[in-house]
């Protein structure tokens, strides 16, 4: 399969023209309180567009490679957490975000305090940075090599070292 196939084959669940806002975190496991706690959050989502992905990401060949060989840190986080909430109306917007927000807060004692680069939305510089772990600051001089004036900033930016 194409990789470009590969990229579109969830485009069904995220149709254009609605108004979406994800929250992520990587989880120390998956224990039975955590199930109960997102099964709880989940039953009440303002939306029913809303849906929870858990991941699995571990004991596999990414584990294989040093948490420093690459900018990917969480190498031990064996689940990911995503959810996305998704709603028609702008109206709803404050109260989709404001109970993702929740949900996602009510899990975090199941949370490795890490995220996915991939899924973060605008939570700031110490998210970004929770996002590489203690690869940031290498990752923040490679940045301040090659790109110093931050020209390539237009995404979950790491700022050049000083």
């Amino acid at each position: 399969m194409p990789y470009s196939a590969a990229q579109t084959m969830a485009d069904a669940f995220w149709p254009h023209n609605f108004q979406n806002y994800w929250k992520s975190d990587f989880l120390n496991g998956l224990s039975d309180g955590a199930i109960d706690t997102i099964v709880q959050q989940f039953s009440s989502v303002p939306s029913s567009m809303t849906s929870v992905v858990i991941e699995h990401n571990g004991d596999g060949a990414m584990n294989d490679i040093g948490r420093n060989e690459t900018a990917f840190w969480h190498r031990d986080s064996t689940y990911n957490l995503l959810v996305t909430s998704m709603w028609e109306d702008r109206r709803n917007a404050e109260e989709n975000v404001s109970r993702t927000k929740d949900f996602v807060g009510a899990t975090a004692r199941f949370a490795s305090g890490g995220v996915y680069v991939n899924y973060l939305g605008e939570e700031g510089s110490g998210r970004i940075r929770s996002a590489f772990g203690s690869n940031f600051d290498r990752l923040s001089a490679v940045k301040q090599k090659y790109d110093p004036e931050n020209a390539f900033r237009l995404n979950q930016n790491i700022e050049p070292a000083d």
